[in-house]
């Protein structure tokens, strides 16, 4: 009983107003020992996104390295391949699926392949997929630079007999010289001499040459033509000639006829002359054109069979 006094009595001690303000006090103790906790736990709850955030990104740094070794590894081996002369088109064809991060890499390396094995349109297929996709500056020229050579490998010089067989090939390369300049690789610079690449020039300056040259041999085959049409025109009339005299001849006494053999067999003797004389002449022409082809065959491939292709 006397301790229950002395609480009572120690309760009464304080006033209404006191007690408010340990009431108060207790209750904002109480809250802000909420508050913390709520702020703890939001805390970790951040902590813990960002851990895991974290975790996604280093899986994907791993993998993205796996997928650029696997990418290095794969041209590598597919490079050297095809310098030993096997050539095997399947692997480098998987990474042209996934056209990450330089999608061009296997459509060039694909196009030097198809280039050295002489499919010439597979290879010009390839080289304008390489160029469909993102091509850093520096590496445009050099696909551009193949896709030409790949062109003009299509044209058969040695088979170019008509007019019409020259026209197409002097329409496929003016269609590589384009490819040369469409990005100003073989067109000189502003500030210097030299094109954005040299290679690219001077392969510009040789399909020069090249459609000169076959010009020049299309206007020398028509000359020919006409001198042989001059000939056929010549042998129809020593033919009428010679018919108007034969049948006169019928009508004159047999010493005449005798005189008129004579004189036809003299004309035909000089006839003879001339047309071996014009055909000599033709056939000079055809040789001197020939040359000139064969001068075109040995500076239409220069410079194609160096591919070293590009690693990752």
């Amino acid at each position: 009983m006397a301790k229950e006094n002395s609480t009572s009595k120690y309760d009464n001690s304080l006033s209404p107003e006191e007690k408010k303000k340990y009431a108060s006090i207790y209750q904002n103790r109480l809250k802000k020992h909420v508050d913390d906790r709520k702020k703890n736990d939001e805390k970790y709850k951040r902590r813990r996104k960002q851990m895991i955030i974290l975790d996604i990104v280093a899986v994907l740094l791993i993998l993205l390295g796996a997928f650029l070794l696997y990418r290095h590894i794969t041209n590598a081996k597919f490079i050297e391949a095809t310098q030993a002369g096997d050539y095997e088109a399947e692997k480098e064809e998987r990474l042209t699926r996934l056209n990450f991060p330089e999608g061009y890499v296997p459509y060039y390396n694909l196009g030097n392949m198809y280039y050295k094995d002489e499919k010439y349109d597979e290879a010009i297929a390839s080289y304008k997929k390489a160029l469909n996709q993102w091509v850093p500056k520096k590496k445009e020229c050099s696909i551009r630079v193949n896709l030409a050579l790949a062109m003009i490998k299509k044209i058969d010089f040695e088979s170019l007999k008509s007019s019409k067989d020259v026209d197409a090939a002097i329409m496929q390369l003016q269609a590589a010289r384009n490819i040369l300049t469409a990005k100003g690789c073989a067109e000189p610079a502003k500030d210097s001499w030299n094109g954005h690449s040299k290679e690219a020039e001077q392969l510009k300056k040789e399909i020069d040459q090249m459609i000169d040259q076959l010009e020049q041999a299309k206007e020398n085959s028509g000359d020919s033509n006409d001198d042989q049409n001059n000939d056929q025109n010549q042998d129809s009339q020593d033919n009428k000639d010679k018919g108007s005299s034969e049948s006169q001849n019928d009508k004159q006494p047999t010493q005449r006829e005798k005189d008129l053999q004579d004189e036809l067999e003299e004309r035909q003797q000089e006839a003879g002359k001339e047309q071996q004389d014009a055909q000599d002449k033709a056939n000079q022409k055809e040789q001197e054109a020939s040359e000139q082809e064969s001068g075109e065959n040995g500076s239409d491939g220069e410079g194609g069979s160096d591919f070293d292709g590009k690693t990752w």
